[in-house]
C-alpha cells in the first residue's frame, strides 16, 4: 500500500509524500471534530535549497522549520478536493516556512515579540530513513528510530504525529498527554488516518488523470475552482 502510495501520487499527482500525508491527516481531524477549518502546524528538517550558492551538505543535524498551515475540508471530504488543498496550501508556503521564526518572534520591524502559544495538531515528516545508511553499511541505527523528548519538557501541541518511510514501511508515531486524551481516542484517530491513506492510495490508481493546482500555471490566474470546471470541461469534449 505504502508503495503503490508513492507511486501513484507522484508519478500521476504529482505529490510529495508529506503533501499526502497532510491531506489524510486534514481529512481525520474533520471527520474527528466535526469542523470544515482545521489548523496543522508543519515541522521539517529545514534543508531544502533555499537559493543559490548555498551548500549545507558539510553541515551536521537540521535547521528545523515550524510553520502553521490552514485547511478547508468539507465533510464528508473529497478525496480529490483534499489532496488539491493540501497540495496548494503547502506549495504556497515561502521557502518552505523556514522564515516563519524569525517573523513569529521577531516580527516583522526585527523587534522581540510576545509569541502566542503553539497548541493545536503538529505533523512532522521526516522522509525516508532506510536510505540513510546502506544494507552492507558497518553502521546501523542504535535503537528504532522515534521522537523522543526530555522528561520535564512542555507539551506544546495537543497531539504530535510523527511519520517516516523506513525499509519495512511507513510508521506514524503518536505523542499526546494522557491527561488530554484517552489511548482508546488515539488509536481511533491512528486507523482513522490509516484509512485515508489507503483511500488515497485506491483512489490515486483508479484515477490517473490529475486537473493539476492553479499553483503549478501561474500565468493563467485561475484560482482552483476555476481549473476544475476547466478541466472537466476539457475531459468531456
Amino acid at each position: 500500500c505504502t508503495q503503490r502510495l508513492l507511486d501513484q501520487a507522484s508519478a500521476t499527482w504529482h505529490m510529495q509524500m508529506h503533501e499526502v500525508m497532510l491531506a489524510a491527516l486534514a481529512m481525520t481531524l474533520t471527520a474527528h471534530t466535526g469542523r470544515p477549518d482545521i489548523n496543522i502546524s508543519i515541522e521539517s528538517h529545514g534543508r531544502e535549497a533555499l537559493a543559490a550558492g548555498i551548500d549545507a551538505t558539510r553541515t551536521v543535524g537540521w535547521f528545523t522549520a515550524l510553520y502553521p498551515v490552514a485547511l478547508h475540508i468539507d465533510f464528508p471530504a473529497s478525496l480529490n478536493d483534499a489532496m488539491q488543498a493540501a497540495r496548494q496550501r503547502l506549495r504556497e508556503v515561502p521557502r518552505h516556512g523556514i522564515g516563519y521564526g524569525l517573523l513569529r518572534y521577531k516580527g516583522r520591524n526585527g523587534a522581540e515579540e510576545q509569541a502566542p502559544p503553539w497548541g493545536g495538531v503538529l505533523m512532522n515528516y521526516m522522509g525516508r530513513t532506510g536510505r540513510l545508511l546502506k544494507k552492507d553499511s558497518w553502521f546501523r541505527f542504535a535503537r528504532p528510530l522515534r521522537v523522543s523528548r526530555a522528561a520535564d519538557s512542555r507539551i506544546c501541541f495537543t497531539w504530535e504525529i510523527n511519520a517516516w518511510l523506513g525499509e519495512d514501511g511507513l510508521h506514524v508515531d503518536w505523542d499526546y498527554s494522557e491527561a488530554m486524551h484517552s489511548e482508546d481516542e488515539v488509536r481511533q484517530l491512528s486507523g482513522s488516518l490509516l484509512t485515508s491513506l489507503r483511500s488515497i492510495a485506491e483512489y490515486c490508481a483508479a484515477n490517473t488523470t490529475d486537473t493539476g493546482s492553479s499553483d503549478d500555471f501561474p500565468l493563467a490566474d485561475l484560482d482552483q475552482e476555476q481549473l476544475g470546471k476547466l478541466a472537466a470541461l476539457l475531459n468531456r469534449d
